[in-house]
C-alpha cells in the first residue's frame, strides 16, 4: 500500500525514473598521495545543501526507512531534520554505510544520521569535516598534523611522501624533533621530515636517518633546552585582545596572575615536550608556526577555541610562548571574567 502512494506520488510530480546508486566503501583503494613537504594545508570543505524546513514523519517500508512531507511530497537528497543531516537516495530511501556523493566520501550511521569529527570504523580511524566529508591527505586537527590515506584512513608509525619519511605516533599525530624508535634515535624537522646525511647537536645522521655518537651515549637524549619568549607572549596577547575588538566585543585586560598560570603550564609543556592546558586556558604545541599571527590563526581556525577567545563574558587575560631548542613553540593562553 506504502509503495503504491510512493508510485502515485512520483507519477503526480512528473517524475519518470529512479536512480539509486549504491556505492561500496571496501572498493576503494588505499595508496599514498604525497603532499608537498614543506607546507601542506587541507582546510575543511564545505558542501552546499538545501534546508527543507517542511515537517514531516520517518515510514518504514520493506526494512528501507523514507522521510514523508506533511505535504504528502517524499524527502529527497540532503535533508536537515531535528539537528541531523541525511541523504536520502532518489528513490527515497535513507542511505546507511559510506556514501560517495558529488566527489566525497561520507559516513551515515545506521541511524541514518551524518557523521562528523573523528570516526572509528572497521578498525580504522578516519575524520569527516562538519560539513561530513571524508578528509584526506595531511590534516591540522587540533594543533597536530595527521596524514590520512586516499581511503581516508589514519596513517600511523612510518610514512613515506614524496620521497621523505616520516613517523606518526599511535595516535596518528605525525612527530617532530628527536624520537627514539625500536632503540635508534631520529630527528624529524618542523615539518615532519625524518634528517638524513646531516650532523643535529652533535649527533651524526647516517643515510637511513639513524643518529649515532659514542657508543656509551647511544641510549642517551640529545640535549634539549626551551626558554620563555617574552616579546612574543606580548604580542600575542595583544593579537588577541584586538582580534576579540574586530569582532565587536571588549579587548581584554592584562592579568598577571592569569598570566602567571598561563606560564607555569607553558613551561611545564616544553619541559615534557607535551601539550595541554588548564581550566580557563586555551593551548598549542606547534613546530610548523613560528609568529604570534601564525599561533592566532590556528586557534581562529578550530572552531571551539575561537568561541572560546570570542566568549563576550571574559574580559581579563595573560599569555605565555615557550620555545625549545628544536625550534618548538608551546603557547598557552589564560582567558577569564571578572569574578
Amino acid at each position: 500500500m506504502f509503495k503504491k502512494k510512493i508510485i502515485s506520488s512520483i507519477l503526480a510530480l512528473g517524475l519518470v525514473t529512479l536512480n539509486v546508486t549504491a556505492s561500496n566503501a571496501n572498493a576503494r583503494i588505499k595508496q599514498l598521495d604525497p603532499p608537498p613537504v614543506s607546507v601542506v594545508l587541507s582546510n575543511e570543505i564545505s558542501t552546499y545543501r538545501t534546508t527543507n524546513y517542511s515537517f514531516g514523519k520517518w515510514v518504514n517500508e520493506s526494512g528501507l526507512w523514507y522521510y514523508m512531507y506533511n505535504s504528502g511530497a517524499m524527502a529527497t537528497g540532503w535533508q536537515l531534520i531535528n539537528g541531523n543531516w541525511y541523504y536520502m537516495y532518489n528513490s527515497g530511501a535513507m542511505a546507511t554505510g559510506w556514501q560517495l556523493i558529488n566527489g566525497n566520501w561520507y559516513y551515515m550511521y545506521n541511524s541514518g544520521a551524518m557523521a562528523t569529527g573523528w570516526q572509528l570504523i572497521n578498525g580504522n580511524w578516519y575524520y569527516m569535516y562538519n560539513s561530513g566529508a571524508m578528509a584526506t591527505g595531511w590534516q591540522l586537527i587540533n594543533g597536530n598534523w595527521y596524514y590520512m590515506y586516499n581511503s581516508g584512513a589514519m596513517a600511523t608509525g612510518w610514512q613515506l611522501i614524496n620521497g621523505n619519511w616520516y613517523y606518526m605516533y599511535n595516535s596518528g599525530a605525525m612527530t617532530t624533533g628527536w624520537q627514539l624508535i625500536n632503540g635508534n634515535w631520529y630527528y624529524m624537522y618542523n615539518n615532519g621530515a625524518m634528517a638524513k646525511n646531516t650532523i643535529i647537536d652533535g649527533w651524526k645522521i647516517d643515510s637511513n636517518g639513524v643518529a649515532k655518537k659514542n657508543p656509551e651515549e647511544q641510549n642517551q637524549a640529545p640535549v634539549r633546552t626551551w626558554e620563555y619568549m617574552s616579546s612574543m607572549s606580548d604580542e600575542l596577547f595583544r593579537l588577541i585582545s584586538d582580534y576579540r575588538v574586530s569582532n565587536g566585543l571588549c579587548g581584554l585586560t592584562y592579568d598577571a596572575s592569569i598570566q602567571q598560570k598561563a606560564k607555569t603550564r607553558a613551561e611545564y609543556n616544553a619541559k615534557n615536550s607535551t601539550s595541554g592546558h588548564d581550566d580557563s586556558q586555551i593551548s598549542i604545541t606547534t613546530g610548523l608556526d613560528s609568529t604570534p599571527q601564525e599561533f592566532l590563526q590556528c586557534w581562529i581556525n578550530s572552531p571551539d577555541h575561537n568561541n572560546y577567545m570570542l566568549n563576550s563574558l571574559l574580559t581579563r587575560g595573560g599569555v605565555a610562548v615557550y620555545k625549545d631548542s628544536n625550534d618548538y613553540y608551546y603557547i598557552v593562553a589564560g582567558i577569564d571574567m571578572d569574578w
